[in-house]
């Protein structure tokens, strides 16, 4: 069995986009590009709008809505285009292969 270790790299918010996703009917979701040394990793979280307006279920989009506005707090900023350029701290596991674990905006730096 693989051992898995913890790998924290400096970086910075590449892209950030809030839409439709194209060539996925239905579905909604936040991309953030994150980038550190040559290499860019992408978090994502998608939520499908038939489970909101048929089903009631809002658990998916509320939690995207909320990672929207701590991550705007964090920054201090009012809008996502405004995140662009940002320091994160990335967190990766490694194991195989790198995996994106997460990342923190640096509140420290701001």
């Amino acid at each position: 069995m693989s051992e898995t270790k913890e790998i924290k790299k400096l970086g910075k918010i590449g892209f950030v986009t809030f839409g439709r996703i194209p060539d996925y009917n239905g579905y909604m979701g936040l991309s953030i590009g994150l980038e550190s040394d040559h290499s860019s990793v992408v978090h994502s979280k998608l939520f499908h709008l038939g489970a909101i307006i048929w089903r009631k279920e809002y658990d998916h989009a509320i939690e995207t809505i909320k990672e929207i506005y701590e991550l705007l707090e964090e920054a201090k900023v009012n809008t996502i285009d405004e995140l662009v350029g940002i320091p994160v701290e990335i967190t990766y596991t490694q194991g195989w292969t790198l995996t994106l674990k997460g990342f923190r905006i640096l509140t420290e730096v701001l």
